[in-house]
């Protein structure tokens, strides 16, 4: 994080983005999120914090990440996606970076779509996989032909 923090010093790129584990805010008191946050801002950076489902986006996974977005003064910082799918959370983050989860209102009604799960990932697993072994086969044959052989040992 400290060399990631010297090359945005060094470049000073209009925008950044940088993407965690969720321990950058249950770890130390959220030391570990606040750091890059106070520098960012020491550089000239508009900057903002969000904690964001995998789920949320049409992943199954059960998976967190914080990301933080920033730019330069005088830029417009846009706002973090909402989520599009339904999601089990099966984590929660400090009291003190709740305000931080990219989330709609719990008081309103929305359209989202159904979540997935690994199960959903995976179905159609066995046609891929057949189709590629198939494909291996196939290819292999034609290099392992007695020809391709017989010029590979002379």
């Amino acid at each position: 994080m400290l060399v990631y923090m010297d090359i945005i010093e060094f470049l000073k790129p209009s925008y950044i983005l940088m993407k965690n584990v969720v321990d950058l805010v249950q770890l130390s008191k959220g030391f570990l999120a606040r750091y890059p946050f106070g520098r960012l801002v020491s550089m000239g950076y508009q900057v903002k914090l969000g904690i964001m489902e995998a789920g949320s986006f049409g992943l199954p996974q059960f998976r967190q990440r914080v990301f933080l977005w920033g730019a330069k003064l005088g830029k417009k910082l846009l706002p973090y996606p909402l989520p599009t799918h339904e999601c089990v959370v099966k984590y929660g983050v400090p009291n003190e970076f709740v305000v931080s989860l990219v989330a709609y209102d719990e008081t309103v009604t929305l359209n989202l779509q159904k979540p997935l799960f690994l199960g959903d990932a995976l179905r159609d697993l066995t046609e891929v996989f057949l189709v590629s072994l198939f494909y291996l086969f196939m290819n292999s044959q034609i290099f392992f032909s007695h020809q391709n052989i017989d010029r590979l040992q002379s």
